[in-house]
């Protein structure tokens, strides 16, 4: 081969590798988009994103029509000053970890536990799709719900959250550092307080400004400002420049004060009346106006969670004085705890005015005087409440106060010794703990405390109104040697009781209720006494009535004899199972009394009488009875018997004889039937046939057989019969075969013939 066709041949082999390494290369790799998109599609052939140019010019990678996103956890949610902060951890209810196409997540604040979040309008977002935080401005402290909501690439929103219920909170002191404030020539329009370095507040002050007065120079003073001390510069201060809670009792004169003091009450409707000492985790305490259904003032302190608060108004203690504290509360959403428990009582401080005095004498509001309640259960089904105690005087040096519940005014609970004023102190959702997952949890409303002093010795009858003293107000021997009339006296308030009351015994009838205490019992027995009228006599009675626990009565009645009526009594009991009864009566000196029993098997079922009188005795049981008097016994109704065997049967039923042709019943039926006496049976026969037939009667059969027995052996009996001859008798035959034959062959002219007590023996 030539060099030049081998070198041809070397091209052409290069060739060929180079075109087989080019054919089995990926091509998109030396590809690119010119002006357009690639398209991805799912399974099912659904668009689920575009690569490249979008419909609006611009240039990425679109993600759409991706599943919804998972359930994000529930929030946790902390009150802010005007605020809300909420805290996601990232987590997912329903996913182990955030998918890949998560955009957000959407925070939603509510206004009811019932509101749907809307995705177009959400309260803010958090971004990071590992948790994150965001702390929302609010211009209201009403209480929300928050729900969060996750959204994916797509704009597709997944399921709500559980809601977590919270409120913003007020600032308070604590919030604000006022150390080193220092206003000179400045137009003020908030709260002043006093600087070290500043000996005088200067330049316009603004209406409604707190200012101590130490602080102001002269000359009049704005319209609205409110004076944080007790001195006021001469001249300067009216009635119409006071604004509304700018003096109490701890700034009055003495004289004043007392006045005051006889009775405090607070309607909760003053936010700077009261000063939360204890809050919980998340809990808020908080002012509500327009609340239609508090009794007192439609205003309500409430405590959302664990909640302690004290009134700042501040009553002087008179140790010889009784003081009544009452509050009105209620439960309006129960705590997560299971429990829904306040405390209701007062605050001790001391003479400094500042220093608590617990009933230890510790310098601590726990541990205060809960006389009105301790730990009391509150349930929503309660609504609202009232809770009072009475407290007086101090307890002896180095001892302690009270700290339980006195209800009793005759038995006050007692201030430790270094008491010298109280305020009002209430713990609210005291179960749901200062901290943990309850202590936001249960909502409690306060409409009202008040603080009454109780001057003694000033109260006799004519100060009492009806119902004004209770079982609670009088000692054990409040009424021993008095006369109660038209009251109600009971042994106990429920279970096993009596009751004496003016209607126990019927409408306007007293009498003694009997109430046995069992559970199904829906009438209590009863004693009473009335008159009756009897035919037209008016009767005296006593009457004793078993309780009832279901239809059925078991009662006895006493009635006095009067002038021409009896005496009697009755004992019956009643009920669907049976009825019975044991009764007496009796007329004096006629002669006429009787002592009556009687009992009945069920609803009308067979019974059974007896009856004493003093001429007779008479039995009865079922159909048959015995009547003894002086000339004898008497049975009716069924057979006497002895040892078992008949010795008289009772009446049997009658059948009426069917007569042959030329025969007619005459003066009643003529019938029959079967009876035993001492045991043998007879055929007993009664009434009249009349012969209808022309002339003189022959051998002739009269009716069919009765009885399926028969005679063992014919038997003949001669009855009475009349003719034109007169009265006479003639034979009937009873034979063997059960027929009955009558026999008048030398009689003629038979009219009729009498079968009335004919008895015939069967065997």
């Amino acid at each position: 081969m030539s060099t030049e066709t081998a070198r041809l041949a070397e091209r052409v082999a290069a060739l060929e590798r180079l075109l087989a390494r080019t054919s089995r290369t990926a091509s998109l790799a030396y590809s690119s988009i010119e002006a357009g998109a690639i398209a991805v599609h799912g399974e099912d052939g659904t668009l689920t994103g575009v690569i490249g140019q979008q419909p609006d010019g611009t240039t990425g990678v679109v993600v759409v029509n991706g599943p919804p996103p998972p359930t994000p956890s529930a929030p946790v949610v902390e009150s802010a000053v005007a605020g809300l902060r909420v805290l996601w951890d990232g987590g997912f209810v329903d996913a182990v970890a955030a998918p890949l196409d998560l955009a957000r997540v959407q925070v939603h604040l509510l206004g009811s536990e019932s509101a749907v979040p809307d995705v177009r309008t959400p309260t803010a977002t958090i971004e990071a799709g590992s948790g994150a935080s965001v702390t929302i401005a609010l211009a209201t402290y009403d209480e929300l719900w928050v729900r969060l909501v996750a959204v994916n690439t797509s704009g597709i929103p997944g399921p709500a959250s559980t809601d977590v219920r919270a409120a913003p909170r007020q600032a308070t002191a604590d919030d604000v550092d006022t150390s080193a404030f220092v206003i000179a020539g400045a137009q003020v329009t908030g709260s002043v307080q006093v600087a070290a370095s500043a000996a005088t507040v200067t330049g316009q002050i603004g209406s409604g400004v707190v200012v101590p007065a130490g602080q102001l120079s002269s000359g009049p003073l704005p319209a609205g400002v409110t004076l944080d001390g007790r001195s006021v510069l001469p001249g300067t201060v009216d009635r119409a420049r006071l604004s509304a809670g700018a003096v109490d009792m701890t700034i009055l004169s003495a004289a004043l004060a007392d006045t005051s003091a006889q009775r405090y009450v607070d309607t909760l409707a003053d936010s700077t009346a009261w000063r939360a000492l204890s809050l919980g985790t998340g809990a808020t305490w908080r002012h509500l106006t327009g609340v239609s259904d508090a009794p007192t003032g439609q205003a309500v302190g409430q405590a959302a969670g664990y909640t302690v608060v004290r009134g700042t108004t501040q009553i002087p203690v008179d140790p010889d004085t009784l003081y009544r504290v009452s509050a009105r509360v209620r439960t309006t959403a129960g705590s997560a705890a299971g429990s829904d428990t306040v405390y209701v009582g007062v605050l001790g401080i001391a003479a400094d005015g500042v220093t608590f005095v617990n009933r230890t004498g510790a310098n601590a509001f726990t541990s205060a005087y809960y006389v009105a309640a301790s730990a009391a259960s509150l349930p929503m089904a309660a609504g609202w409440t009232v809770y009072t105690g009475y407290v007086k005087g101090r307890a002896a040096s180095g001892t302690s106060g009270t700290g339980g519940v006195a209800a009793d005014p005759r038995a006050p609970g007692i201030l430790h010794a270094d008491v010298r004023y109280i305020s009002p102190i209430v713990f609210a959702n005291y179960a749901s703990g200062v901290s943990g997952a309850n202590s936001a949890t249960g909502v409690v409303q306060v409409d009202a405390f008040t603080i009454e002093a109780l001057k003694t010795g000033v109260v006799d009858g004519t100060n009492l109104i009806v119902g004004s003293v209770t079982a609670a107000a009088l000692s054990a021997d409040a009424i021993t040697g008095k006369v109660v009339t038209g009251g109600i006296v009971r042994t106990a308030a429920d279970g096993t009781r009596l009751v004496l009351s003016p209607d126990a015994g019927g409408s306007s009838v007293p009498g003694l209720a009997l109430f046995s205490g069992h559970p199904q019992e829906y009438h209590p027995g009863v004693l009473s006494s009335n008159t009756v009228t009897v035919g037209t006599t008016l009767q005296p009675q006593a009457w004793l009535a078993a309780p009832q626990i279901d239809a059925g009565v078991a009662q006895l009645s006493l009635r006095s004899p009067t002038q021409s009526s009896n005496g009697s009594f009755q004992l019956e009991t009643d009920t669907s199972r049976g009825y019975c009864y044991i009764k007496g009566s009796g007329t004096p000196g006629t002669g006429t009394s009787e002592v009556e029993i009687f009992a009945q098997d069920g609803d009308g079922g067979p019974a059974s009488a007896a009856l004493v009188q003093g001429s007779r005795v008479f039995l009865r049981s079922g159909l048959v009875s015995l009547t003894v008097t002086p000339s004898g016994v008497s049975v009716a109704g069924g057979p006497v018997m002895s040892n078992n065997v008949v010795l008289v049967d009772g009446p049997k039923t009658w059948t009426t004889l069917t007569l042959k042709a030329g025969f007619t019943h005459a003066n009643g039926n003529a019938r029959w039937r079967l009876v035993t006496i001492a045991g043998q049976q007879f055929l007993q026969m009664a009434g009249t046939v009349t012969v209808s037939a022309a002339g003189g009667l022959t051998a002739d059969t009269v009716f069919a057989t009765m009885t399926s027995s028969t005679p063992s052996y014919s038997i003949h009996v001669a009855v009475a019969r009349n003719q034109s001859a007169g009265i006479g008798t003639t034979k009937i035959q009873w034979g063997t075969d059960g027929s009955f034959t009558v026999y008048t062959s030398s009689i003629s002219n038979v009219a009729w013939f009498s079968l009335q007590g004919l008895l015939l023996p069967l065997t």
